[in-house]
């Protein structure tokens, strides 16, 4: 299970995040706002996995939503925008990037115990995602200034 659910949802969904989406996004807004657009989004459209997944968090379920849904995915998306990015657009670099991360939840969950006990490993878990993103937005601050805007037809 850790070998195939993972690719097949990295594939589907990197070719929709990244591939559709992002080389849209990306032009008009730039690097940083596309990666926190796009992660928002899927962190919230992961809200039917995550019922699933996160059911037997019972009264803490929406909690445990939003850390492991929009907030950890969102961190996810700024960091593979910038790798999408900076290899041209190679989806098979996010697709490695997305089965990592999927199959280490499988493999290895962060949380030892549903409760307050998961909700705070979870809460780690996002912290030390956000903190690589920071590192990154910070080692590569120049990656993510601001593109021009396109020059529309009409303006021209």
């Amino acid at each position: 299970m850790a070998l195939i659910w993972p690719v097949t949802a990295a594939l589907g969904e990197e070719f929709g995040w990244r591939t559709f989406v992002t080389a849209r996004l990306l032009p008009i807004l730039g690097l940083l706002p596309s990666g926190l657009l796009v992660g928002l989004i899927w962190g919230l459209r992961h809200l039917p996995a995550d019922f699933v997944g996160l059911k037997g968090y019972g009264d803490l379920f929406w909690l445990a939503f939003l850390i492991n849904g929009p907030i950890v995915l969102t961190a996810h998306a700024v960091i593979m925008t910038w790798l999408w990015h900076r290899t041209h657009g190679s989806t098979l670099v996010v697709v490695l990037y997305h089965w990592s991360i999927t199959a280490s939840a499988i493999v290895a969950p962060s949380a030892p115990s549903q409760g307050w006990e998961g909700i705070a490993a979870a809460g780690i878990g996002a912290a030390g995602i956000w903190l690589a993103a920071a590192i990154l937005l910070a080692v590569r601050h120049g990656d993510f200034a601001p593109m021009p805007r396109l020059l529309r037809p009409e303006a021209a």
